[in-house]
């Protein structure tokens, strides 16, 4: 009768290995082109949840309550084994806010990866945290075929930055750009303009 009823938050679920895989046979992968992607077919895959920033423009933290939660490495790789196994595709596309945030967690998904000679390719939609990127995951990243990695630079104004809580400095941007393009990836990087 369009009523709204709250009937209270519910809990987080602790352990995210616990949740199904998405029911991808429902979709029609091959109908889905992001605007970035390279090779088809693509499919997207959430490894995390939340995100321990807390910048202020930001939704992440009213969705998953300023929490940051990861499944195991192995479930990913279990569920990027039936996404090309099982669907075909080419491309994954990796939809975390803030994938590269735990350094060992990063590199150890790089090494999964790297183990199972996929031939398709990685992208991450959201962009990775300058001030977390490092030649150690820049090489991980190279090892498992990754050509472009993007950031959140959101402005050159530091006081901006400040005021959003972003966390980071326009330096940080510089260094994780140059740092990638000396390794030869192509780059890009999100601004918010008005």
């Amino acid at each position: 009768r369009g009523d709204f009823y709250f009937t209270g938050e519910r809990p987080l679920i602790e352990d995210l290995d616990n949740i199904p895989f998405p029911a991808r046979h429902l979709l029609k992968l091959s109908s889905y082109r992001p605007p970035d992607a390279e090779h088809l077919p693509v499919a997207s895959i959430l490894t995390t949840r939340g995100c321990p920033g807390r910048c202020t423009y930001c939704c992440t933290n009213n969705l998953f309550r300023n929490r940051y939660r990861s499944r195991s490495i192995a479930n990913v790789a279990e569920e990027i084994d039936e996404i090309i196994g099982r669907f075909k595709v080419k491309e994954i596309h990796i939809a975390d806010d803030a994938f590269n945030v735990d350094k060992t967690r990063t590199i150890e998904f790089c090494e999964a990866i790297k183990k199972r000679k996929y031939k398709v390719n990685f992208e991450f939609l959201n962009g990775l945290r300058a001030d977390m990127i490092d030649q150690d995951i820049l090489d991980a990243f190279k090892s498992i075929g990754v050509k472009n990695v993007g950031f959140g630079a959101e402005t050159t104004d530091k006081s901006i930055l400040k005021n959003v809580k972003k966390n980071i400095l326009p330096e940080d941007v510089e260094r994780a750009i140059g740092l990638a393009k000396k390794n030869g990836f192509k780059t890009w990087v999100f601004f918010m303009i008005g």
